[in-house]
Parts: C-alpha cells; structure tokens; sequence
C-alpha cells in the first residue's frame, strides 16, 4: 500500500522537516518523493544552529563550484540540483544572517554575505519571500536595489518605514517600490512621513497605473501616517490597490484620515475588521502626538459601508461621544468589540452594546496588564425601571465571550478598607449579587466569562461565587467552558466547586483560585475529586506570601487569629514585590490619613494601628522609602511624601528591629537623616557607615554620637573611613575614653574598608576597638598607617577572634577602590590574635611574602581552614608545608580567580623523604576533608598539545602519577577534591615544567625549524601582537626588541650596525594592543642605562613608527578639555586606526568643550567596532547652537560600529539633544549595552527606530557580583527598561542583567519580540512579575536558541516545576512550545519535592508520590526540546539543593532518550542520584555527551 507515490505524497506533505529529513534516507523511491517536500519551504533555517550551518554550506558549496574555486566536485551541488524547488523563502535579513559567518575559506577572497544571498536569489528564481522590513531612504545602496529587485515581485509581507520630505523624485522612488509588489502579497505595514506640496503632479502620476491592484492584500496597517493637509491625494493611488483588504489597522494616523475614510467606502467593499490605536504599555514611550482624537476614530468607523464585523479600539484611541454615535451605527452587524480598559466609556454605552447587538459573540471592557475601568455592579444589571425586570439583550443567545470587571457591589462580610463600599440598608449586597447572576444566567451561551484582570490591584468589592450569594443562578451556562476570577474576594470552597462540575459540564479551567482558605480547599477537591471532565486550576500569579496570607485572614477567624502574628512579625519581604509593596502602602497610608483627619475615622481603627506593635524586624530604611513612595491613594490634595509615611510606620513598629542601614556620615545631617538615625541606630542589626574626615575635634565626636547610640544588638559593622589628618588627636583621645564601658554585645562580624590616615591619627581608633569585645570574625579590605593601633587591639580587645579575612577579590575596580595590601601590613595583621587563628582568608589584592608565611606559621597548631587566593603565586613548600604542619586542618583551598597561576609544583606536593624515599606525614591526613589544588609539572608524553612537560627518562610520567595518587590517597577523609579552576589556563591533565615562566605561542617554534618555515611563519608572528601582554616573559622580550632598535637609532649601540627585528618586520604589524598596555610593557626597559635615559613615550612613539599600517585594538580615553601634548600625540596616531574605544567625560555643557569632544569622535574611522561612552552633561544651555552645527557632519558614519555600550550619563532635560549627533552615526549598530542612563532615555529611545535599524541585540543593566560597591542609584526603574524595549524592532538577542528591574512594563515590552528572539538572558537577583513568564516565553517564540534564567548573587532564580509542566487544561498533555525545534541552551534551577531528602526541604509533597509524579512530567518537557546541546539545572556559587530533580532512572531520567544532541549536563550543588546505571544510560543515549558538571570522577567534573 505504501508503493503508491499518491498516497506517499499525501503522507509526506503533512509531515515536518525533521521528518522529512528522516523518510528522504529511506531509499532513493523515498528520496524522490521528499525532496520536493523538504525543499519547498526552506524558512526553517532560521531556526536552530545545526540547520543554519547546513544551509550555510550547501550555498557556499555551490558559490565556489560556479566561481571556479572549489575542484574535485565530479557531481552537481544540492543547490544547483534542487534550487528550482524552493517556492519560500525566509526574510532577506534573516538570510543575511545565516549566511554571514561561514566555515570555508580559499586563499582568495572571501564571498561575503550579500554575495552569497544574490547566488541563492539566483538558484531560487520561482519561490517567494516570507517578509520584509525596508527602512525607505529614497538613495539606496547598490545592494538595496538588488535585494528589492528580487523580493517585491515575490513578497508576502512587507513592512515599510521612511519620510518623504516633499520632492517629487521622492515620490516616485517610493511609489516605484510598491509598484514592484506583485499579487502575492498579503500583508502590508506602512509608516511614513509625508510633507508635500505638489499634490496635483501626484495624483495623475498615480491614476496612470489605477488598475493595479493587489488581490491578496488581506490586512493593512498604518503607522504614525502624519502629513500636511495638501499631500492628502498622495494615499490616493495606493487606497485603489486594496480593493480585497479586510482588516485595517491604523495606528496612527491624522491630516491623512479624510482620504483614508473616502477610500474606505469607495475601493475597500470587503472591509470586516478595524484595529485603531495601540495597546496602554507601548503608549507611554512615545510622543504625545500619537493619541487619535475622538473625530479622528469616529471617521474612521463611519468609513465602512457595509457595516464592521469586529472592532478593537486600544488605548491611545479617545473613546467619546462622537466614536460611541459611530459604533452605534454598526451594532446589527458587529461580532466582536475590544475595548482597551483605560478608555473612557460610561457604562450605560457598554450596557446599550450588549442590548442591540443581535449578532455579538465577544465583548471585552478590561486591561489584561494593568486596571482599567470597571462596570458598577447596579448598571451591570440593567433593570426595567418599570416592571423591575431585567430588559432583554439581543446578544442573550449569541454572547461567547464576556470580559468585564463587575464591582461597586457591598460586601458586609468582609472588613473595611480597600476599594469596600457601605451597604445602604442590610442585605443590599446579596440582594445585588442575586440580580448580577440573574443577568449573567440569560447569556446561555457563554463559553468564557472574565471578571478581571490577572495583573491588576486585588478587589474586594466584586461578586462572592459562593452558592449562599446566588451563584446557583448560573446553572444555565452549560457551554461555560473559562472562568477567570483572579485577584477577587471570592468564596469558592468544595460546594461551588462540586456544584460547578456538575452544571458546567464543559468547565475547563478556573483561574485564580488558591489565594485564600476556601479556594484552597476546591483547589485540593477538584484535584483529588472523580469527575467526569477533567477541571485545571493553574496556579494563582506571582502573589507574594504576604497577599497569600494577608487575603486569607479576611474571612474566617480562627485562620485570622493564627496568622495575624506571622505576617507582622517580619517585614523584611513587603520590599520584594510590586504587588506586596502597594498592598503595604496602603495599609500604611490608610493609617496616616485616618490620623490626619484626612479621611473620615471608620468604626474599627485602621489594620496598621492594631497590629503595628507585633512587629518585630523591618528592612532598611532606603527600601522602605522605595516601598512608600509612589502613593496610589490621596484625598482632597493631601499627598502625603515617602518621608511622611515613613516615620508613621515607625511610630507604629515601636518594638521592631531594622535589618541593616547604608549611611554616609556628614557633618551637617539634614533633619530627615537626624529622625531615621534616632529611630533605628538603637534598633539595629547590621550598619555600613562610611565617612571622610579632615580630623578635627566636631567631627569626630559628631561621628561617635552615631555610633553611641547603636545598641547591643548590632551584629554586623562595616566601617570605611578615610583620615585626612589629626592634629587634635590626643584631645580626641582623651574624649573618646568617657564611655569606656559601652559594648556592643552581639557584634560578631567586623569590616574595616580603605583607612588611609597619618601617623599621628592612630589614637582616634582605640575608642572603637574597646567596643568589638565579642567579635570573632575581623575581615580587613584595607588598612595602612592604623595597623599599629590594630594590631594591638586585636590582642588587647578582642580575645574571641577566630577568623580573618584580609584583601578583596580581584578586579580592576577593587584594584582602584583598595589597592594592594604589602606584605609587612598582612603579617602585622596574622600575628595580631592572642590564641590563634581558626579560619584565615587570604584574598587576590594581598601580596603575600616571606614575613607573611613566618606570620601565618605560628598558627599552624590550631588552624582548620586556610582559604589562600592571591594574585602572585606562592612557592610550592609553603603550601606543602602548611599540609604537613596543621594538625586539625579541614580545609585547604588554593587558587585564583583572576588569573589561574596558582599552581603547586608536582615535587614538592608529593614531599618525599630524600632519606627514606618514602612519603613524609602529613599531620592533616586524618582531618582533611577539603582540598582544592592545582598540581602541575607532571610529564604527559601521550599528548601532543599545549604546554607539555617532556620525559627525563622512559616512564617518569606514569611513574610521577603513581606517587600523587599515593599522597592523594593518605587523606582518607577527604570529602571534596578539586585539581583545577574555572578561570585560569585551561590546563586540563597537562603539566607545567616547574620553574619554566616563558611560556611561547605553539606558532613560535615552527618558525625556528628551518629557514622555510621561518619565512612563513614570520608574518603570522607579528601580524596581531595583542598577545604580548598575556605572559611576562613575552612583554620582556618585546620590550628588549623595541629598546634594542631604539638604542640603535640614537647611536647609543656600539658595533657595526646590524638590522633589528623591529626594523625587519615591524612593517608587517596589523594589530597592537592597548596604548596603556604598550606602556606598561615598555616600562620596565626605559632608563636601563646610565647616560641613554629612555623614558617610556619616547619607546612607546619609536615603535608606532614602524607601526603605520596597524590597527590599535583598544584605548581608555578620560577626555579633557585643555588635552597634554604627550595625549595629543597618542590620540593622533591611535583614534584613526581603532578598534575599540571607552571614552570618559564630564561636559559643563560649553559650545567648545562640546566640539573638542566631537572633534575627537570625529577622527575615529570605519575601523572602529566597539564604542564605550560614559558622559556626564551637567548643563547645556547652548544645546540648540549645538545641535545645528551637530548636523554638518550626518553624512559621518562609523561603517564597521557594532557594538555600543553606554555608562551612567544623566543630563538634564534642555541636554538630549546634545545626543542626536552620535545617534546618527550608528547606522550599523547590531548590538547595544545600556548600563546605566537615566535622562537621556527619550533621546535614545527614538534613535533607536530612527537610525539603528540593524540592531538585534541589547543588554540592559550590569551584574551585581559585590552588593556593597554598586550604589542603588544605578538600578534601572522598569519603566526605562520597557522604553528600551519597545525602542526596537525583532530583536535577537535580550539580557536583562542584575541592575535593570524587571517588573511588567518590561515584561510586556519584551512580548513584542517574541516572533524573533533567538537568546534570552535573565539575571534573577529581582522576582519576575509572573511564575508563567519564562513558559511564557518558551511557549512563544518560535527561534529561540537559548534561555538563561541564573542569579549569581542571591541565588533566588528558581522555577517550580508544576509551572514548567506546561499541561493543556483540556486535554491533560503537554502545551506545545514553538522552540521546541529550536532551543539549544536551556539554563534555570528546576524546583520539585524531593521528600526522602530529610534536610532544606522547601516544598511539601500535596499527597504521597507527588514529587516523582512531577518529576516524571518534567522529563516528559525536557524530552521533548530534541535539538537541546546544553542543560544546566545547577549553578556553581550557591547551597547545597535538596529540591531538584533526582536524574535517577527511577525518577523517569529515560524520557531524556531523545535528546541525541546534548553535549553538556550541569547537576553543581544538586542534590541527586547520579550513579553508575545512570552514567552507563547516559553514554548509550546521549551519544555527544561531553560533560557531566557536578559528577565527580577521579576528583574532576565526568567527561567523555
């Protein structure tokens, strides 16, 4: 049966590529029928990394074959054979981008990606083309004109942007364009700007062609359409083309709308559907322009002639009385109406909708992301005034859908507050709710029925759903199939939800239950319950514990009483959480207005007055502030500040504690810092203070004032001080010994950050050493001149230290904030404790030498965890020698962060007796159970890469392992072992000869083998030198070279002269480094002879003149205005030919300062691929005499400019202009990285539609690695990120790193990009507004490659596994995710219980065997993304996690049999149960598996 090709045909056209792919390999009867199949629709190779290298291939394969430059091809390319196959194309740009980087070069030159493209143009002459979006610019490049030339005759979707200034030549290149479309196109997207004022000309040009017309043209849509009134005839000639248009979508559109409305009737009879505005979030970031006039909408309603079928009218559209008399004209034929819940209409229009409408099937009134206008319960109901009945609605039978919000409805049996209203005589509420029910029971059609919104504010004024209230007069909806009730006050317990079951027999899915007691309670039931239909309750949105609880306590009691003390004991949480911090801020405000006789004193006092005093710890006052500050409530004008509200909750939490407080100490404190300090110096936990001071004597008593008052609960004190002198110090002194018995009893932790001061300030530190008796952990980031005074209080005044932590992580940022500890002060530091130290800590800004080792050997006796992770590298004994010297040591770690150096030479680890030949003892090796090494120096003769250490005899490499393994073995406690790091060379199980420093390039011996191989590799050794600065041998020799040539020159060598290297080959450097790094390079040879002094810009000058065809690779430039002549020179040589610029500013806002700055960017040319700009505007009033001469250059554009980064640059508002000269030169941009700004938004917002129509990726934010450095100023507000968002179009790529809030604006900005977004990349240090939105996403986009969601921080980025389920309510399976096919990285921490794990439980099994039922479900997900090359559940800084997945096969592990294609598996910090069965199945189904990160073998990550 399966001979017959016909019904083969029929099988294979339904079928996917993948399939397709599969059957094509069958045999050649097969092969013949797919390859029509697998052909036709090439737009899949877009999607997924593998597919696009194909491609990529295939096209490139048949270029070079056509071109001559591909020999030994005997059969015809699969393009040339099949390309007459293709009938579908994807977008051009998105083939650009596959074909951009491809594999194969020949040593001509290399087809460039627009090449190829015309090639495959060639190949493809009968398909069509998916998209495309054309910028209009009416002088296009050559290229343009070749793209359009073969995609308008072909094109199904085209989207056109531009504006036409007015000339005539303008017009008819933009009409030439759209004359090209051809009959297929289906979907057109105009915005353009038109000023014109030959509108005759245009018109008869136009009418030439009337009988053109587009006959697939379904859907119009127009955009920001503005012009003058006499270009109104321009749209004319394009109106005639739509003649089979059905939906029209005006976004915006003004002077253009008579024409438009005219047209309409006259050449659009098949008109159904009209879209008019655009949604309430993307209106918020743009010009104020865009918002439709009423007359505008109502004209555009009026244009039908045959009456609207579906009507949606968005935010930015006025709803007023002249669009509701135009929407009443089209009430016998309307079916579906979307009205934006921000829009104004009365209620009585919505109620006159629903009566005379005999054909509507949806009706929706209401915000899906924020609160709209709501529907009053008694006009909902819509009774006779007559008869008291209910008047009949003509849409009673044909109502599907319904999305209102009903309230203002009384409800006595919840308490006061909130949006409650008073009943007016008892029973009003039931009464209003039995009528409400009365009239949703008549719409016997109803399949959905929405009663608000899933992100708007909780309401407590809305229907109850309870059975006792009336629900029962809904029994007639037997089509109901949605119910959505979230944020609502309702009573759905197991009675209303048995009784739903049982009348609602296509009831699906309720949203919303599981916030309070009862909704719990029918959650359980309906789960557990034996129903016929199968009803899903999803979980309720991200609702914080504090609405969980706060909600629950509203109806019952005995739950009131329990909970009440729980939710007020600790309000560290009310900060996390856009929905928790508005439900607090009203608690708050409701309290503040009641005792300003703001608002009218109710019965019962306000909720913050009756359980303030139950609490008992609160967060920092800044977060507090941030909490409080934007009011949602105000009365007759009083808006009372942040500060107000503030010091209100103080007066209520008398007995609370405060969790931490960052102050910056000044002399003169305002008077709002003097109230916050008094209230909670005395409360307080955890303080970071930090001070600058002059040393006189007001000072520093002001300074012991505050810290007088903290308390003896302070636990933690972070101190940074700088002394600038002390004259008075000994006066000081003395006053500081009045208060000697004050201690703070509970400080344990002690930190001491950057105190430079002069010698005779020592005596002002002692006051505070007295108080830090009970401190036990001391950790010093900084200190110099106050060691002494230190030093001597460590043994005098703190007996209970045991542990110390010295220096700071490193990086540049540390490097320049603390500098480097010497060895001298780290030393005083170790032996400064009287009994010993436990625990030491060394970290990368020490500089460890022989006084610090002498130091640290006197504690060798009671240590038990040494953590050493300095820069420079220890000598190998030390470390050996603290193993063989520290009796009760439990941990030794030794490594590097920055720069893997840390090694510990293969001898001296193995420590032999020279005597013996034996192993020495180690005191440790009955108590070590931590140890993380790298040892090296071991010969590998069986590898033959990288940095091999040879063989002195036949065996000594074997030999050398055995007796590791023999010292490793000795530490029969040892629990983890660590033999390398993540961040310094990638050593692997190659050694390192000990002692050997001058580590050579691989390409560095090949050219020392013979006189040929010598004259080809000479040119690849010195063409980049960027690689100079990565080891210190190889910046000696350089620097010698550079010397060497130099001395010669200036006749400083003696002997005949011979040709240097430099001046043989300096003519063949291309690339240089950094004009900093050459500098320290040349350091360390300038002056090196007495008499030929050299100083470094002399070297540094010497060697760019052999260099002037190099590129330089980077340059930080801190400009400034007056310029030094040694800079000047730099800049002279080095702007012309870089690569990669981080320009530093601060501007006064002066016309010249503004020129010398331009003039600098001017000078960079096309070389330049990365611009990093951090300017600071602090006024421009000139911006205007600025801004025109900004103009003079447009035609300036940096070609090869990809990537711009943007740093904390605030201006003021006259200043954004100031920006649109450097907008205009990133034309090319493809990637931008928004770190911080703040004013300038709007600026760059409207740049980036205007001029950056190539960017696909952003970054927004930075990472927030060390909290205490990064000031909270720098956090970007969620309505910034949004606006950066929706400044785009189709991005790629999005990163939303730890300093950009991620709140739902942002959200919802993001949603536009789905259709493209191929990688995602969240930091979780802020909760997302939704538990679904990363589902969401992966559900959504159809490209999406890769999607991380980690916290290197906080470590709070988690998912729960019943939200990654993704089960169909209906149907019981799996929701399809579109990147399915696609995704290739997939990176979160997946949560489920776990519960024969006994410790860190965070989730509870419901019912016993939960956990491996969910579990086994998110197998069945994680099975399905077939393409996945990378799975990471697990990170690699945070606890220990109990709550994850097993990946044992008897939790469901061999549903992963599919993933064919995964590379790489991360379980780091997981608690699982990965044995040997599992490490067999793995190999056996994962046939590419690389890695298994977190598995141990032999002391290493698994691998292959």
């Amino acid at each position: 049966m399966l001979d017959l090709p016909e019904l083969l045909e029929k099988i294979f056209q339904d079928l996917k590529h993948h399939d397709l792919a599969q059957c094509a390999q069958v045999n050649k009867h097969w092969h013949a029928l797919t390859v029509p199949f697998l052909w036709r629709d090439v737009t899949c190779v877009c999607i997924g990394g593998s597919r696009r290298k194909a491609f990529r291939r295939i096209v490139l394969e048949d270029y070079l074959q056509e071109n001559g430059r591909e020999r030994g091809l005997s059969q015809p390319s699969a393009l040339l054979k099949y390309g007459q196959l293709i009938r579908l194309l994807p977008s051009p740009r998105d083939l650009e981008s596959v074909l951009r980087s491809h594999d194969y070069t020949q040593q001509g030159d290399k087809p460039t990606a627009h090449a190829l493209l015309q090639h495959l143009f060639k190949r493809s002459s009968e398909a069509q083309v998916e998209s495309l979006r054309y910028p209009f610019q009416g002088h296009e490049s050559d290229e343009m004109e070749s793209i359009l030339a073969f995609t308008l005759p072909r094109l199904r979707s085209l989207f056109i942007q531009g504006t036409l200034q007015g000339t005539q030549s303008g017009f008819f290149k933009f009409k030439s364009v759209l004359d090209q479309c051809s009959t297929t196109l289906r979907y057109l997207d105009v915005d353009m700007k038109l000023q014109w004022e030959y509108g005759t000309d245009m018109e008869v040009e136009a009418s030439e062609n009337e009988s053109d017309c587009w006959t697939s043209l379904k859907e119009l849509s127009l955009r920001y359409n503005t012009d003058y009134e006499d270009a109104g005839q321009f749209w004319s000639w394009m109106w005639k083309r739509c003649g089979q248009v059905k939906h029209l979508q005006v976004f915006m559109i003004d002077k253009t709308t008579p024409s438009l409305v005219q047209a309409m009737s006259l050449y659009m009879p098949n008109l159904q559907e009209l879209t008019v505005g655009i949604h309430s979030q993307a209106s918020q970031y743009g010009d104020p322009e865009r918002v439709m006039e009423d007359d505008v909408v109502a004209a555009l309603l009026s244009g039908s002639s045959h009456g609207w079928k579906a009507v949606s009218i968005r935010a930015t559209a006025r709803l007023e009385r002249e669009t509701i008399n135009a929407l009443a004209t089209h009430y016998s034929t309307l079916k579906e109406l979307h009205i934006d819940g921000h829009s104004n209409l009365p209620n009585r229009d919505l109620i006159q909708i629903l009566r005379y409408c005999p054909h509507l099937r949806s009706l929706s009134y209401i915000n899906l992301f924020n609160d709209g206008s709501v529907v009053d319960g008694a006009t909902f109901i819509d009774l006779d005034p007559d008869t008291g009945l209910l008047k009949p609605w003509l849409c009673e039978g044909s109502l599907k859908s319904l999305a209102v919000k009903i309230a203002n409805i009384p409800r006595p049996d919840l308490p006061s507050g909130g949006f409650q209203k008073q009943e007016e005589y008892p029973g009003q509420g039931r009464e209003m709710q039995n009528q409400v029910y009365d009239r949703l029971g008549s719409l016997t059609s109803l399949e959905t029925l929405r009663l608000s919104n899933r992100f708007g504010t909780f309401r407590d004024d809305c229907l109850e759903m309870s059975l006792e209230s009336g629900l029962d007069k809904l029994s007639g909806l037997k089509s109901l199939q949605e119910l959505h009730v979230t944020k609502m006050a309702t009573k759905i317990g197991i009675k209303e939800a048995r009784w739903m079951v049982e009348n609602w027999p296509k009831l699906s899915v309720i949203y919303g239950l599981g916030v309070n007691r009862w909704d719990v309670d029918a959650r359980l039931h309906l789960s557990d319950g034996d129903y016929k239909q199968n009803v899903s309750i999803p979980p309720p949105s991200k609702t914080d514990d504090f609405i969980v609880a706060f909600t629950s306590m509203l109806f019952d009691q005995l739950w009131h009483a329990l909970t009440i003390p729980h939710i007020w004991r600790d309000l560290t949480y009310v900060c996390m959480g856009s929905e928790t911090s508005e439900i607090f801020r009203r608690i708050v405000l409701e309290d503040y207005l009641q005792e300003k006789r703001y608002k009218k004193r109710p019965p019962q006092p306000s909720t913050l007055s009756k359980y303030g005093h139950l609490i008992r710890l609160l967060p920092s006052p800044e977060k507090l502030e941030s909490a409080l500050r934007s009011e949602a409530f105000a009365q007759r004008g009083i808006k009372p500040t942040a500060h107000d509200l503030l010091f209100q909750l103080f007066k209520r939490s008398s007995k609370a504690q405060v969790k931490s407080l960052r102050y910056k100490f000044k002399d003169l404190e305002s008077n709002k810092m003097k109230a916050i300090l008094a209230f909670t110096l005395p409360r307080l936990r955890s303080l970071d203070i930090q001070a600058s001071f002059q040393g006189t004597q007001s000072e520093f008593i002001k300074f012991k004032n505050v810290l007088d008052q903290c308390s003896t609960i302070l636990e933690n004190l972070n101190v940074d001080l700088t002394m600038l002198h002390a004259d008075e110090a000994f006066n000081m002194d003395d006053k500081a010994t009045e208060n000697e018995s004050i201690c703070w009893t509970s400080l344990k932790v002690l930190t001491l950050r950057h105190h430079p001061d002069i010698w005779d300030a020592g005596p002002v530190w002692s006051w505070m050493w007295k108080r830090c008796g009970q401190v036990e952990k001391l950790c010093v980031r900084n200190i110099d001149q106050s060691t002494p005074g230190l030093v001597q209080a460590m043994s005098v005044n703190m007996p209970k230290l045991k542990e110390i932590i010295i220096g700071v992580t490193y990086t540049d940022r540390a490097r320049n904030l603390y500098g480097v500890m010497e060895d001298d002060v780290v030393a005083a530091l170790l032996s400064g404790s009287r009994h010993g130290w436990k625990a030491i800590e060394m970290q990368s800004t020490v500089k460890p030498g022989q006084k610090s080792m002498d130091a640290l050997a006197m504690h060798y006796s009671g240590l038990e965890e040494a953590h050493i992770h300095v820069h420079c590298c220890l000598p190998s004994h030390v470390v050996v020698q603290v193993l063989r010297s520290c009796p009760h040591l439990h941990t030794l770690i030794y490594s590097n962060s920055s720069s893997g150096r840390s090694v510990v030479g293969v001898k001296a680890f193995i420590d032999l007796d020279p005597n013996t030949g034996l192993l020495k003892p180690w005191l440790c090796e009955g108590s070590l159970k931590i140890l993380e090494v790298k040892i090296a120096g071991i010969p590998r003769p069986d590898l033959e890469r990288k940095r091999v250490v040879r063989e002195a005899y036949p065996g000594q490499g074997r030999e050398i392992q055995s007796q590791v393994y023999d010292r490793i073995g000795r530490l029969t406690n040892l629990e983890r072992l660590g033999l390398g790091d993540g961040y310094g060379t990638a050593m692997g199980i190659v050694g390192i000869n000990e002692g050997v420093t001058e580590i050579k390039t691989q390409i560095c011996p090949c050219a020392q083998v013979n006189k040929q191989w010598h004259t080809l590799a000479i040119p690849h050794i010195w063409r980049d030198l960027t690689y100079v600065n990565s080891y210190d041998a190889k910046s000696k020799a350089f620097s010698r070279i550079v010397l060497e040539d130099y001395l010669q020159e200036n006749g400083h060598e003696d002997g005949p002269p011979q040709p240097t290297a430099l001046s043989k080959y300096g003519h063949l450097i291309r690339f240089l480094p950094s004009p900093e790094t050459l500098e320290s390079i040349l350091r360390s040879q300038a002056c090196i002879r007495p008499g030929t002094e050299t100083t470094v810009h002399g070297l540094l000058f010497h060697l760019l003149k052999f260099t002037s065809k190099a590129q330089v690779e980077h340059l930080s430039y801190r400009f400034k205005d007056p310029e030094s002549d040694k800079m000047k020179a730099i800049l002279a040589f080095t702007l012309p030919r870089l690569r990669s610029l981080f320009i530093q500013a601060s501007l006064q806002g002066t016309r010249s300062e503004f020129f010398k700055l331009k003039s600098v960017l001017d000078q960079c040319s096309t070389t330049l691929g990365h611009l990093n700009v951090e300017i600071d505007i602090k006024r421009a009033d000139e911006a205007v005499d600025m801004e025109d001469n900004a103009t003079e250059d447009e035609s300036i554009s940096w070609t090869s400019l990809k990537e711009l980064t943007l740093r904390h640059s605030p201006d003021p508002w006259n200043a954004g202009r100031c920006w649109s000269w450097l907008w205009k030169r990133c034309g090319q941009l493809e990637r931008l990285n928004v770190r911080k700004i703040d004013v300038s938004t709007p600026s760059l917002v409207k740049a980036m539609s205007a001029y950056m129509h190539n960017l696909q990726r952003i970054s927004i934010g930075d990472y927030n690695l060390f909290h205490w450095v990064i000031d909270p100023e720098d956090e970007m507000e969620d309505d910034v990120v949004a606006a950066l968002l929706y400044g785009c179009h189709g991005l790629k790529s999005v990163s939303m790193l730890s300093t950009a809030t991620l709140g739902q604006e942002t959200m919802n900005a993001l949603a536009m990009h789905y259709s493209t977004l191929e990688e995602l990349n969240v930091d979780g240090s802020y909760e997302l507004p939704s538990r679904d939105l990363l589902v969401q996403v992966l559900r959504s986009c159809p490209h999406l490659r890769s999607l991380t969601y980690t916290d290197y921080s906080s470590g709070n980025a988690m998912v729960f596994g019943e939200s990654f389920i993704d089960v169909d309510p209906d149907t019981g399976l799996l929701n399809p995710w579109l990147c399915e096919g696609s995704l290739s990285v997939l990176s979160l921490k997946l949560i489920v219980p776990q519960p024969d794990l006994g410790n860190g439980k965070v989730l509870e099994e419901s019912y016993p065997g939960q956990g491996r039922e969910i579990q086994s479900q998110v197998y069945g997900r994680l099975g399905r993304l077939t393409n996945l090359e990378a799975l990471k559940l697990g990170d690699l800084v945070h606890i220990y996690e109990h709550e994850c997945l097993e990946m044992s096969l008897e939790s469901g592990l061999e549903k992963l049999s599919g993933l064919k294609s995964l590379k790489e598996l991360n379980v780091v910090g997981l608690a699982t149960k990965i044995g040997d069965k599992e490490i067999q199945w793995m190999t056996e189904n994962w046939p590419k598996l690389s890695f298994i990160y977190g598995v141990y073998k032999n002391g290493k990550d698994w691998r292959r």
